[in-house]
């Protein structure tokens, strides 16, 4: 079955959207689950999920930084 070039880009959006949306569910539930292995709430607000979730980006941002500078594998 062949697809025309705009069948195709649709597909490989609906694709990456699903799987965007996933992946975001996956985090605020890992979130969840770390908010409460450190003992508070499960029902935080967005706005500490939010600032969470940036910390945790940071985090990983700079451990990339430091692996890369110390060639730790």
């Amino acid at each position: 079955m062949a697809l025309g070039p705009e069948k195709l880009s649709l597909l490989i959006t609906e694709a990456y959207k699903d799987a965007h949306q996933k992946s975001v569910l996956a985090m605020k539930e890992r979130m969840s689950d770390l908010a409460q292995s450190l003992g508070m709430p499960a029902s935080l607000g967005e706005g500490f999920k939010q600032i969470l979730h940036i910390f945790l980006k940071k985090l990983i941002g700079v451990y990339r930084d430091v692996r890369a500078v110390t060639d730790i594998h």
